[in-house]
């Protein structure tokens, strides 16, 4: 607050609203709204809306208790002075909306890099000023009672937020077009059953205090005109198709509740677009309706934030909306083209060209801002992770460790060996192994990769381990999370190029050895000696057409032993102990985690640089790490994780090594999306390290 106070652009606007609140005042204020506080002052034990006309004043309790209250006391200290429409009755009357604003002022400050920014686009905004301390409407209680809202759910202050906004509706029903923003933002935060416990809880408190603040006007047989009767309200549906046989089409609330759904679908959400939200969907009221001065101060400070946050985007449009408000509805009515020709309809052309131009700013923000901080695509199309390596170091794990990390119920898994062209001992087998693309029917997997991608279904037989035989087609439905891992999958170009995350695993040699032995002979029940003869026959495929898939990986995930291990102690069996290097693009930002990690007791965690490759840096951590560590961490790095999963259900959090790639897979791919989201989808998918020269190469060499 100091930084405004020692601001002269603050002071400029108190000096503008005190100089012009006393000697402004339309029919609403003068002859409504002051006759009907005067009546409630002189008569505080009344119910005013019942002693009254229902039209002197069709609000909340709320916004009648913020200009009650003070005048009360001034009343019982100066008496009668202070009551009726004179040059003080409407100056006092508009002190309590001075004060309102500036909590408003004080919240936008605190949203932006500057008070400047706030004092060009919101404080000193003709609009702002105009609607307040010259038309004399009570728009901005309303206003920042919902912005207070909105900010107060950024902070996961569930029920001073919901207060808050039923402190906006207890001051105009209009506010009532927020609750669903306000729902969607806390139910795609959360986790259920959190996400139930918070919306709920919300709802009911808004709900349980603006039935308090409408008690009143239940009691006088007025709420229906102060909700959805008034001609004011009736406005709404001023824009209308007919549809013939007395059936219309009003187009404001069929737009407005089309906006309403596409924005609260969206899997994201920032505290930013929350409250741009609410402007959008207000201003797009504005172009749809027949509108009052008033409602353009609805949207006015939610649409600043643009400006604020975005400062380099262009003002003009927002400079031009400012004054064509004011040639509208202050300078047209005052007889501003008396003496052109009065057969052009002035007004209503100025008019188009204001709605106009709110259209124009609709766009700006949607297109600089919302799309980035209200994301919706995530939810049309899957997020794609594909997991390649050679045979025995633990793609089924890492699936299965995404599996809990996605929720079993939003993750579908495609396993490459569903796509072997033979079953096991086939004659074709004498000829190329497994490990050779000639055995397998790679783009079937790409073709069914991209239909679930699409969201339909595919039917795809299994390769069942045990018994080396093919199962019956069983069918596959696309969900929010897709994993395809396997020998090849980033080997074809066009299949790898679909991914969001690349990962690749690469065990040490002796490692890997060790691991496929005891998986297929223990696991699948393999003879020992055909195990190591299938091992020694892969070599060369392994060498030729999976080791070089590495390149393309975002994640490489490197095992190494801690000592070294002999074969012989491999084939007798003896698994070695070992750590884990994660290799990622040097320009994916790990030092949070790296931090976070550190917190944790008897934990550390290094980034080191690669020697023989400049593009990427390594992860290494070394230590105890407990699944509630992992839990514990994951909040502070991710608040927003849901986004990430898109599962109503919170992850299974693992330990040690299973639970550091949980942290890490939500790491690459928080940075990831943000990518994919705002770039076009030929930026995105050029893979970085499809420009080495060693990738283009394998290219040259397997077609890919």
């Amino acid at each position: 607050m100091t930084e405004i106070l020692r601001n002269r652009w603050f002071w400029l606007g108190i000096l503008i609203r005190v100089s012009i609140a006393p000697f402004f005042a339309s029919f609403y204020l003068a002859d409504l709204f002051i006759p009907f506080l005067d009546h409630a002052v002189q008569n505080p034990t009344s119910n005013p809306w019942e002693a009254m006309g229902k039209a002197n004043f069709p609000y909340g309790a709320f916004l009648f208790c913020v200009l009650w209250i003070p005048k009360f006391f001034l009343y019982k200290i100066f008496g009668t002075s202070v009551l009726g429409s004179g040059p003080l009755g409407v100056a006092l009357t508009k002190m309590p909306l001075l004060g309102i604003e500036l909590v408003l002022l004080k919240i936008m400050t605190d949203m932006g890099t500057s008070f400047r920014q706030v004092a060009i686009y919101f404080w000193l905004s003709p609009i702002a000023i105009y609607v307040t301390y010259i038309h004399g409407q009570l728009d901005i209680v309303m206003v920042t009672a919902v912005f207070l809202s909105f900010s107060l759910l950024r902070d996961r202050r569930i029920l001073a937020s919901a207060v808050a906004m039923a402190c906006a509706l207890g001051s105009k029903f209009s506010a009532a077009l927020m609750i669903p923003l306000a729902l969607g933002y806390i139910w795609h935060r959360e986790f259920a059953p959190r996400a139930w416990q918070y919306t709920l809880t919300w709802l009911g408190v808004c709900l349980a205090i603006s039935g308090l603040f409408f008690a009143p006007l239940i009691n006088a047989n007025s709420i229906g005109y102060a909700t959805v009767g008034s001609p004011e309200a009736l406005r709404l549906l001023a824009a209308r198709i007919d549809l013939g046989a007395n059936a219309y089409l009003y187009l404001g609330p069929a737009i407005v509740a089309g906006v309403l759904f596409w924005l609260c679908i969206g899997s994201r959400m920032s505290g930013e677009g929350l409250i741009m939200a609410g402007g959008f969907v207000f201003a797009a009221l504005l172009v749809t309706t027949h509108t009052m001065p008033g409602w353009y101060l609805w949207a006015l400070p939610m649409l600043a934030i643009l400006y604020i946050k975005y400062p380099s985007t262009p003002a003009l449009p927002w400079h031009v909306f400012n004054g064509l408000y004011l040639l509208v509805f202050a300078l047209l009515p005052m007889g501003f083209f008396t003496g052109f020709e009065t057969q052009v309809p002035w007004a209503q052309i100025f008019f188009t060209l204001l709605q106009t131009n709110v259209t124009l700013i609709l766009g700006m923000v949607w297109y600089v801002a919302l799309r980035h901080e209200i994301q919706t695509l995530q939810l049309l199309k899957p997020v794609v992770i594909g997991i390649a390596g050679d045979s025995g170091v633990g793609k089924d794990h890492l699936s299965r460790i995404l599996v809990d990390s996605f929720s079993a119920r939003h993750t579908a898994v495609i396993a490459g060996d569903d796509y072997h062209k033979w079953e096991r001992g086939d004659i074709h087998y004498q000829r190329v192994t497994h490990l050779h693309p000639d055995a397998n029917h790679l783009k079937n997997m790409d073709t069914d990769a991209q239909s679930l991608i699409k969201g339909r279904i595919v039917r795809i037989r299994h390769y069942d381990h045990s018994s080396g035989r093919f199962t019956s087609p069983h069918e596959l439905k696309s969900e929010r999370t897709l994993i395809l891992q396997g020998l090849h999958t980033l080997y074809l170009r066009g299949m790898r190029r679909t991914f969001d995350l690349r990962v690749f695993l690469a065990p040490h040699e002796t490692l890997q050895m060790a691991w496929k032995i005891h998986r297929d002979v223990n696991e699948r029940g393999a003879d020992f000696k055909k195990v190591l003869k299938s091992i020694e026959d892969r070599k060369l495929d392994a060498q030729t057409h999976i080791g070089p898939q590495r390149y393309f990986a975002d994640w490489i995930i490197e095992a190494q032993p801690i000592e070294p291990v002999s074969l012989d102690d491999v084939i007798r069996g003896i698994l070695p102990q070992f750590y884990v290097r994660h290799i990622i693009w040097n320009d994916i930002e790990i030092e949070p985690l790296r931090a976070a990690l550190e917190t944790i007791g008897k934990v550390s965690a290094t980034i080191e640089a690669m020697p023989d490759d400049l593009d990427r840096t390594a992860l290494i951590v070394d230590g105890d790490l407990t699944a509630p560590a992992v839990s514990s961490i994951a909040k502070m790095l991710f608040p927003n994780l849901k986004y990430l999963t898109r599962s109503s259900i919170g992850p299974v959090w693992r330990s040690g090594y299973d639970g550091l790639a949980q942290l890490l897979v939500f790491t690459l791919l928080k940075e990831r999306l943000q990518r994919r989201h705002e770039a076009s989808d030929d930026d995105f998918y050029q893979t970085p390290r499809e420009s080495d020269p060693r990738a283009q190469h394998y290219d040259a060499v397997v077609g890919g």
